[in-house]
């Protein structure tokens, strides 16, 4: 899985023709992390329908939160913020997915 995320992420390389070295890594990075949260909730729910549902809601974070000012949103403490985002939604999926599962053995 490890492998794989790397390749999701370096797939991303393409975009250094259009922006920056650091954006790019940067998305690199993120790509990857991505790719191994989805694949590890994919793992531990045997649920495909997680990791798309947040996979989804990871494409409509930048959207929602568009920086209106005009300046760039790109660097690190965006990445951090955004990779702390994406935790938090998949614990609540894995959460909401343990307690569902709960639910039905009773």
């Amino acid at each position: 899985m490890i492998v794989t995320s790397l390749l999701f992420g370096t797939m991303h390389l393409v975009h250094l023709f259009e922006q920056s070295l650091f954006n790019t890594i940067n998305q690199v990075i993120q790509v990857s992390f991505i790719g191994f949260t989805l694949g590890t909730l994919y793992l531990v729910t045997h649920s495909i329908y997680f990791p798309i549902v947040l996979h989804a809601t990871l494409d409509l974070v930048p959207f929602i939160l568009i920086d209106t000012s005009g300046g760039s949103s790109d660097n690190w403490m965006s990445t951090f913020v955004y990779s702390l985002i994406y935790l938090l939604i998949g614990l609540a999926y894995y959460l909401i997915y343990r307690i569902d599962r709960g639910m039905k053995k009773i």
